[in-house]
């Protein structure tokens, strides 16, 4: 008997065109996007996932990795949230009033991906923080 043939992965779907994606296409592209790169990492390399620190239900874990759920006020503006991911944070933070001391690390990521990642976050576990898109993030990536 000749073997089934391997199942391929579904392929992800194109990256829009963010001039003239509409703002539901684009979000949709940015939360599966952002899913994948929150929970496997990123194309640019080794990088930690998202998911190792701050958990598949964005709690964190207590006293070592801030919860993304329900913290519009540290993920700020767009540029504020990526400049998180690509540059890392390092010393102590308070986050929904319990302090955190600990070290995250830059992501070597795209601006696209950064873009999904932050969207993900802003729009999971009960957050609803709007959507960034490539170009609202690109400028963190250098400050």
């Amino acid at each position: 008997p000749t073997p089934a043939p391997a199942k391929e992965e579904p392929k992800a779907a194109a990256e829009p065109d963010w001039a003239t994606a509409s703002d539901d296409d684009a979000k949709a592209w940015l939360m599966t996007k952002g899913e994948e790169v929150y929970n496997k990492g990123g194309s640019g390399g080794p990088v930690a996932a998202c998911v190792t620190c701050h958990q598949a239900n964005g709690e964190g874990l207590p006293n070592a990795f801030p919860p993304l759920k329900g913290s519009e006020e540290f993920m700020g503006d767009c540029a504020k949230h990526a400049g998180i991911v690509f540059h890392g944070l390092q010393g102590e933070i308070e986050v929904q009033g319990q302090k955190y001391n600990g070290v995250m690390t830059p992501m070597n990521l795209t601006d696209a991906e950064v873009a999904a990642v932050v969207t993900y976050e802003r729009n999971s576990w009960g957050n609803a923080y709007g959507i960034c898109k490539p170009a609202d993030v690109a400028g963190a990536r250098t400050k």
